[in-house]
């Protein structure tokens, strides 16, 4: 096995790979005699619904294949919640005889701070703090958890400087992702109307529903988007989750509109930058519909807590974000806040 191999661990979801992974490409170019390697835990509490996308045992997440497919890594693991997968893993993590074991896992450090010790006693281990002493004494360098005031990619930045002595520019920060052409043909053939016309993409669910934004609220912005002549004539595509589709049944009727489009990535998790693709304003609440949404440079106006402002869009002039009210979930921002905002960005006539 080689001796020039570096593992990182860690419980990455879309936002945490499209931020991180411009890092992961600097480093091959950086250290290009470094291989690395991914281990994606995804057993760290209730997971995100992509996680739980694909029916057939056979097709791993998407964070997994989007890894797989970006040409970065040469092995990514995959381990679920499963504590044969986690055996597994271990033991051929173990095997690869790694000078680095690095652990980004922010949510129950501890965890994967054991798991850098199991995988190998003589490399190089980092990782967060946990505070639990018996998990912590083997590491030889400890990481913060977050950074005051700061963007997520800076605490992204904050740790790759420490580790391996290198800062990336603002512009080279920005996330960024390939649409896969294939995808975004099979797309347009499903819904041939978005050849020849703008299209404005609305999503209202996040995995925890303290970031999700009522079905009503939606078919409310539609009816009073379409009363502007900017947006009489466009498509509005809805965005609908696979795990929601069923749910989402009984609700159809509030929307009476020629121009509306329910979306679903049903084949792939790529269906959805390929959808957002096609589209000329996104409007999302904070999940990774946001980010792709950033990664694709397509104007949006994202719906977000104050809770998280780490998460804002990074740096984008064409995104513009409205807060709900301190300490309130995204429901209490209303349509009309929403409707206000897009006609004073978006409407104004020079």
């Amino acid at each position: 096995m080689s001796s020039k191999k570096t593992l990182f661990i860690t419980h990455l979801a879309i936002g945490d790979f499209l931020y991180m992974q411009p890092y992961f490409k600097k480093l091959t170019e950086k250290l290009s005699f470094l291989k690395i390697d991914l281990c994606v835990d995804e057993s760290r509490g209730k997971s995100s619904f992509w996680f739980n996308f694909f029916k057939k045992p056979q097709q791993s997440n998407a964070v997994v294949e989007w890894a797989k497919k970006s040409n970065i890594f040469d092995i990514v693991y995959h381990v679920t919640s499963n504590p044969k997968s986690k055996k597994e893993f271990l033991q051929k993590a173990a095997a690869e005889n790694y000078i680095q074991v690095i652990s980004f896992g922010c949510l129950r450090p501890w965890v994967y701070n054991d798991y850098t010790e199991k995988i190998s006693k003589s490399a190089f281990k980092a990782g967060i703090r946990s505070n639990e002493e018996k998990y912590d004494r083997n590491l030889n360098m400890f990481l913060k958890d977050s950074l005051p005031n700061c963007h997520i990619t800076d605490l992204y930045g904050f740790w790759f400087e420490r580790l391996f002595n290198f800062k990336l520019k603002d512009e080279e920060k920005l996330p960024q992702i390939e649409i896969d052409k294939k995808i975004e043909t099979s797309v347009l053939a499903k819904h041939p109307q978005m050849k020849n016309r703008s299209s404005v993409f609305i999503n209202a669910f996040a995995s925890n529903k303290k970031r999700s934004w009522p079905m009503e609220n939606v078919a409310s912005l539609i009816s009073e988007l379409k009363k502007i002549p900017k947006f009489a004539n466009q498509n509005f595509i809805v965005n609908i989750p696979p795990q929601e589709v069923e749910n989402f049944e009984n609700k159809k009727e509030i929307y009476k509109n020629e121009n509306i489009i329910f979306f679903t990535a049903k084949e792939s998790f790529f269906e959805l930058p390929a959808m957002l693709s096609l589209c000329n304003l996104v409007i999302s609440v904070e999940t990774s519909t946001m980010h792709l949404a950033q990664a694709l440079k397509i104007p949006q106006i994202a719906l977000m807590r104050t809770k998280s402002p780490e998460w804002k869009p990074y740096k984008l002039e064409e995104s513009k974000i409205i807060f709900a009210p301190k300490d309130l979930h995204i429901k209490s921002i209303t349509p009309q806040e929403v409707l206000n905002k897009i006609k004073c960005t978006f409407c104004q006539t020079s």
